[in-house]
């Protein structure tokens, strides 16, 4: 071939290549980058359907199609946007319907679930269904209780809304942690007790910590300790508000608490004057028939400060409490320092402007066993209720633990 020859098929090859790579950058003028898929979800079947083609695998067919929509999962983490032909609900909602019908005892379904129909998509009324579902497949998975409580607190604020029905949920959560041979109350069982120091329901709780208490181990089981605590607390509140009302309904100025328990004031605030007799009110009856008042849970008795009724043990077991604090505090220094104070001076001068205030006459802040401790003098002589008083005063009698229920198979 002459080089004339040449140089023309070199140019044409040329014009050829420019125009072929024209034709393929043509189609991406204009166009927007899109995230592609190869996984599909627009066929799903229904949870019944599912089940009757997976020919009795179904715990395989689930996985595998569990695992063949993890690429759809990267997709929908950009896109967030799952809807699917065929119906109102999003792909996720139908992928998860199917896999737990197929397998409803495979917990990683409903924390998946969350994540994506709650986490990516932001379908909070989906999420709720998925884990309504867990704590009705898998009662004993306290990972799923949490994300279910968790979900009704945070985007449902059930607490707030309904206080009573957000008890009744984490009391159903912590009888199953404590019948589960491995379970753990503790977290459901402290929600509670925050959840009462948030909204006084007046007896509302007492009923299920005194069944705590009714079938512990042992009275000196933590769960027992638990329980006097907790049912300590909430029937001196309660009688602070008894007290309060019938101080607020007297007809004429109160200035000493024995004088609200006529019996014309008594049938003020109960349904009848014997009805303020009740084992988990402050007042008591006689043999003589007589009423008395009580004094509060923790043995001590209840005072008029100023027109307000006030439980001198609530206020010692709260300061008791927060007594906690300053000693993690005081622990800390000591770690970093390497030695424990000498005495109550030198714990308090190391923890300066956060050492625990001293405590109002009679009480006295002590340094034992390098913890801070409150006492009051006279105090062990007062008689606090025993664990048959707080029994009795939630409507209960003692009975044997019950048998805890066999763990779910995997």
């Amino acid at each position: 071939m002459s080089r004339a020859g040449s140089r023309f098929l070199f140019a044409l090859l040329l014009v050829l290549s420019g125009s072929l790579l024209a034709w393929n950058l043509s189609r991406f003028v204009g166009a927007k980058p899109q995230m592609r898929v190869a996984t599909k979800l627009n066929f799903l079947p229904r949870p019944a359907l599912a089940r009757a083609m997976a020919m009795g695998h179904t715990n395989t067919l689930a996985k595998l199609r569990w695992i063949n929509s993890f690429d759809y999962f990267a997709y929908q983490v950009e896109a967030q946007d799952d809807a699917v032909a065929g119906g109102t609900k999003g792909g996720f909602r139908r992928l998860y319907e199917s896999l737990i019908a197929l397998d409803p005892l495979y917990l990683p379904y409903y924390e998946h679930a969350v994540t994506t129909v709650g986490g990516i998509m932001g379908n909070h009324e989906d999420e709720l269904y998925f884990t309504s579902l867990g704590v009705h497949n898998l009662p004993f998975a306290p990972s799923v209780w949490a994300m279910h409580v968790a979900t009704l607190q945070v985007f449902f604020d059930l607490e707030e809304r309904d206080p009573a029905k957000m008890e009744g949920i984490l009391e159903r959560w912590a009888e199953q942690e404590r019948l589960n041979p491995n379970g753990d109350p503790s977290n459901p069982q402290a929600w509670l007790a925050a959840l009462a120091r948030r909204h006084f329901r007046g007896l509302g709780q007492v009923t299920y910590w005194g069944r705590v208490l009714a079938t512990a181990d042992k009275p000196t089981a933590p769960q027992a300790d638990l329980a006097r605590s907790m049912m300590q607390e909430q029937l001196a509140r309660h009688g602070e508000h008894q007290l309060q009302a019938l101080v607020d309904a007297a007809p004429s100025s109160v200035t000493e608490l024995k004088s609200v328990l006529a019996e014309s004031v008594l049938g003020l605030v109960y349904a009848s004057p014997r009805a303020a007799a009740d084992p988990a009110e402050p007042i008591g009856l006689t043999s003589d028939g007589s009423f008395v008042l009580r004094a509060d849970p923790y043995g001590v008795p209840y005072r008029l400060l100023d027109g307000k009724v006030q439980s001198e043990g609530l206020v010692r077991a709260e300061a008791r409490r927060r007594l906690a604090a300053y000693s993690g505090w005081l622990l800390s220094i000591a770690t970093s320092r390497g030695a424990w104070p000498k005495d109550l001076d030198q714990a308090r001068a190391w923890l300066g402007t956060q050492a625990p205030p001293l405590p109002e006459p009679p009480g006295e802040l002590h340094l034992v066993n390098n913890r801070f401790e409150l006492a009051y003098p006279g105090e062990d002589e007062q008689r606090a209720w025993t664990d048959e008083d707080l029994i009795r005063a939630a409507d209960l009698v003692r009975e044997a633990p019950p048998q805890a229920a066999p763990t779910p198979s995997d």
